[in-house]
């Protein structure tokens, strides 16, 4: 029987001109496995002139886990006898990997002072990669349907394809605008901190949780301070790693499945084959391809700068500001936004592209049949003309809310707006964010 997580490598990173003396990861070593879907982290870190606050575990931009600096390391002191805080400079944690792709690397990142306490000041130093691969969650239950995700941002057609792919036989969704209930990436949500390993730090203590009626967390007993109470601790160990969480997993697959079979309507006698939400990318399509057989995700990307047109516009039309303009006080700072969480889905899409269907939203309007056609062979379910034709014609009934969602005449009038509605200053922060990545996925950044 082969390890379900093997450790395939750790690298050290470049610490010469930064604020790290030095740095040791003792656990995991490279080329060792293990029958758990968690890692045991360990090692010791001593700053150059100040203590190091603590390690940040981080799956590309993702904070998956926060460090004290709280085990004690004679060793460590007596290598760096003029650092007196070098003693007390051991970490030690357990990171679960039920987030992660199958394929992983996680950097671990030093939190050190900055010039002020304020957090955004400290210094933030990358110090060691892990790379390794693990074994999808062995749950026991056989769901009825796949997952069929739509990862995009707002105002990028989303509730266009939804409404769309409503209209399929072989896909049941809550079929309600404005699309947006979520119940199954609330069942992976519940997944990913139920089986995360413990948190004392950041999620629930062991002592007094049952106080709290609003909250319940990693579970505090899956952490290495509890696993040291037995001995020998193997089964502790591969219950928290293995059995309980395939365990989780069953239940989670389970309530989605009983949560669709109400609005699962058996057109012509068959169950479905997917349930259809709405993402934004971020862990969740891991979770779900860790846990399910045929996860499929549909990456739908708009011309950024029409989607921001499209903002605006919709934001006037209900009289608040959203899609992140409430967060800030200028354009400038909105655009800024807009470029990382834009960057973040080309970011998912070159890392899954082989798995994904990315599908443009100009594509999708102009030349709906041939979306939808691309859209449905991915999902390999019926897609013949007759079949495309049927989701269209339904889907092309007007409602009042599909009204009030629109904020152009037409929906080809959508393309293209912003050379009209775009003031040169905002043009001129557009080219300068989003350039490149609008090059990337086949827009023209200057016309």
């Amino acid at each position: 029987m082969h390890p379900i997580t093997n450790i395939h490598g750790i690298e050290y990173l470049d610490i010469a001109d930064s604020p790290v003396e030095a740095v040791s990861i003792d656990l995991p070593a490279a080329g060792t496995g293990d029958d758990v879907l968690f890692i045991e982290l360990a090692g010791w870190i001593v700053g150059k002139e100040t203590p190091v606050l603590g390690l940040q575990i981080m799956h590309g931009e993702f904070v998956l886990k926060r460090i004290g600096l709280d085990v004690d390391r004679p060793d460590v002191s007596g290598r760096f006898p003029n650092h007196h805080y070098a003693g007390r400079s051991g970490f030690r944690a357990n990171i679960g990997l039920v987030n992660l792709p199958r394929t992983f690397d996680i950097t671990v990142r030093a939190v050190l002072p900055g010039e002020t306490d304020d957090d955004s000041a400290r210094i933030r130093v990358p110090v060691a990669i892990i790379r390794g691969v693990h074994d999808n969650v062995a749950s026991t239950y056989i769901p009825k349907r796949q997952p069929l995700v739509v990862t995009a941002l707002g105002r990028s057609g989303t509730t266009w394809l939804m409404h769309l792919l409503s209209q399929h036989q072989a896909i049941t969704t809550v079929s309600r605008y404005p699309y947006e209930v979520r119940a199954g990436v609330y069942w992976m949500h519940m997944l990913n901190i139920l089986a995360l390993p413990g948190n004392h730090a950041q999620s629930t203590a062991p002592d007094g949780f049952e106080a709290d009626l609003f909250h319940i967390g990693h579970c505090p007993y899956f952490h290495p301070y509890y696993f040291d109470q037995f001995t020998p601790n193997t089964k502790m160990r591969e219950y928290f790693g293995r059995d309980y969480v395939n365990r989780l997993a069953a239940f989670c697959q389970e309530s989605i499945d009983r949560y669709y079979d109400v609005f699962d309507t058996g057109i012509s006698g068959n169950e479905t084959t997917y349930f259809l939400e709405k993402g934004i990318g971020g862990q969740v399509p891991h979770l779900y391809r860790n846990v399910y057989q045929s996860t499929k995700e549909i990456i739908l990307i708009r011309d950024c700068r029409d989607m921001y047109c499209s903002s605006q516009a919709f934001n006037k039309k209900r009289g608040y500001a959203s899609f992140g303009r409430e967060r800030v006080k200028t354009n400038e700072e909105w655009v800024e936004i807009l470029q990382r969480s834009y960057s973040r889905i080309i970011e998912g899409w070159r890392s899954r592209k082989n798995e994904v269907c990315l599908v443009r939203y100009e594509d999708l309007i102009m030349h709906p049949r041939d979306a939808l056609a691309k859209i449905l062979a991915y999902l390999a379910v019926p897609h013949d003309a007759r079949a495309i034709e049927k989701m269209i014609k339904a889907a092309s009934k007007d409602t009042p809310e599909m009204k009030q969602h629109r904020t152009s005449g037409n929906p080809k009038d959508s393309i293209g707006r912003w050379r009209k509605q775009m003031d040169p200053e905002t043009r001129r922060l557009f080219e300068a964010a989003f350039g490149d990545l609008l090059e990337e996925i086949g827009y023209d950044p200057n016309s």
